[in-house]
């Protein structure tokens, strides 16, 4: 999967691998919606400039412009978001708005430097890409500084990786170990380490967990005959080798986008709910969004069967 670039801006928004997959229904999503998915997209671009550097801009993806949107609605503090229309040095002649005000974008904007420079690393070990080393060196500034601001997040993103790794490189048959390492990352990711307020911690945590693990089966199932030409991991491969994926396993997917789903309703039903386009866009992407994604990818015959 190659990059896209965001209509409006340089950086990324659509990465490779885990990346890219958490994403609306476009055609569905109301005009106001969309703006407001931008404002906190470039917000969190012109944080990582502000405190990880320039180059770590260019790896910001989509997925952490929603996390900073998702953690701000549920967090119910009384703190103010200022959108201004900004400069925005990818688009000199015009402003772009931008959401500012929210320590919510910091912690998303620090969470995409560790998760890139992690991300890099990976492709560095596993394919001895050159491009990958190279950019690595030069996250290495801002990695180190959204580390030292988040210590304990940090470390558990070399844990679970390299448990990850240890898995795949042992070529673990088991579809609910190997799954595990992300599915835990991405709970304690929307949880920030258990400081998320607001008292919706634990539905927080379940949506993370459900959806770290629809991303990486997703990725699996999409990735397999790929894999299997390149002769890389791939646990459908190493599990089912070349029969066709069981209705089980489709059944397990829609299982993690039920539970997100549900999540996210018993989320607002503790929240204020008058941040009308921000909760659009969050309806949209949880309850047609991933689904929509997932049909997508196995409609243009990426899976070898349902």
């Amino acid at each position: 999967m190659k990059p896209v670039r965001c209509c409006h801006c340089k950086c990324t928004e659509e990465g490779t691998g885990i990346f890219g997959y958490a994403k609306p229904l476009e055609q569905e999503l109301k005009v106001k919606e969309q703006q407001c998915y931008k404002a906190y997209y470039c917000g969190v671009c012109r944080e990582i400039g502000r405190n990880f550097g320039f180059v770590p801009r260019f790896g910001l993806t989509h997925e952490f412009a929603v996390l900073a949107m998702l953690l701000d609605v549920c967090s119910g503090q009384n703190h103010h978001l200022i959108i201004r229309n900004k400069p925005c040095i990818a688009h000199p002649l015009r402003r772009i708005r931008s959401v500012s005000g929210s320590p919510y974008i910091t912690y998303a904007a620090a969470c995409n430097v560790l998760f890139f420079r992690a991300k890099l690393q990976d492709a560095w070990i596993d394919d001895r890409n050159i491009g990958a080393w190279i950019a690595g060196v030069l996250y290495t500034l801002g990695n180190h500084k959204a580390g030292k601001r988040y210590k304990t997040f940090a470390q558990l993103i070399c844990n679970e990786i390299a448990t990850l790794t240890k898995l795949e490189r042992e070529a673990c048959s088991s579809v609910d170990a190997v799954s595990e390492p992300f599915a835990k990352l991405l709970s304690t990711l929307f949880t920030i380490d258990g400081l998320m307020p607001g008292g919706v911690s634990k539905e927080l945590a379940t949506m993370g967990y459900h959806l770290g693990k629809w991303i990486y089966l997703i990725d699996a199932a999409t990735d397999r005959e790929e894999d299997r030409k390149n002769g890389n991991y791939n646990v459908y491969n190493i599990r089912y080798c070349d029969e066709m994926l069981p209705e089980t396993e489709r059944m397990t997917r829609e299982l993690c986008l039920a539970s997100i789903a549900e999540s996210w309703e018993q989320i607002k039903k503790k929240i204020s709910q008058n941040r009308n386009a921000e909760i659009g866009y969050l309806d949209n992407l949880f309850y047609l969004g991933l689904r929509a994604r997932e049909e997508s990818l196995l409609s243009a015959g990426q899976e070898e069967a349902l």
